[in-house]
């Protein structure tokens, strides 16, 4: 599991075990708009205490906060309307559990990473899976991002590695050791 020849590997010190983190939080200036997200969550949390699989790992705003990736514990991840709680989609695909999910700055797409070790990129309007799934270095991955031009993916793995990979052809870049 090798760096491939045309990437760079760096080691830099980091702070937390989980380079990029599993949690996101969001705070929404607008008191309506916040009472909307915090009663979408709170149905989505009721849900978990009759099915352990709907659990929620994470929740993201696309980046006009119009919509809410939820990842739940069933593999799967749903987009909501963040003002009627509607979903909207849903994502499913991975064999085994999201951990992260995250939208492109455009909001047009969405990236996850997954126990499967796995990292899948998705149509955020339709739920298709946009072109393979990319493999990780056989170990869960724990976190995800879009570069904020959507060219790029970061992934973080069990391991402390953040790997930076081409958005489009999905080519290791570089890879971020701990």
């Amino acid at each position: 599991a090798g760096a491939p020849a045309s990437a760079t590997t760096i080691s830099v010190p980091l702070l937390s075990p989980k380079p990029l983190g599993l949690a996101r939080a969001v705070f929404m200036q607008e008191p309506a708009e916040s009472r909307n997200v915090q009663g979408l969550l709170h149905h989505l949390v009721a849900e978990k205490k009759f099915d352990k699989r709907r659990n929620i790992k994470a929740a993201t705003f696309s980046p006009t906060g119009r919509r809410v990736a939820v990842v739940l514990g069933d593999n799967s991840v749903r987009i909501i309307d963040a003002f009627s709680g509607k979903e909207l989609t849903s994502l499913r695909g991975h064999t085994e559990p999201i951990n992260d999910a995250a939208f492109s700055a455009d909001g047009e797409r969405i990236v996850t990473g997954s126990d499967d070790d796995t990292i899948r990129i998705w149509n955020s309007r339709t739920g298709a899976q946009i072109g393979e799934p990319l493999k990780g270095a056989g170990e869960d991955i724990n976190g995800v991002a879009f570069s904020p031009d959507g060219k790029r993916i970061a992934s973080a793995s069990e391991s402390d590695r953040a790997t930076i990979r081409d958005a489009e052809t999905g080519k290791v870049l570089l890879y971020l050791e701990s």
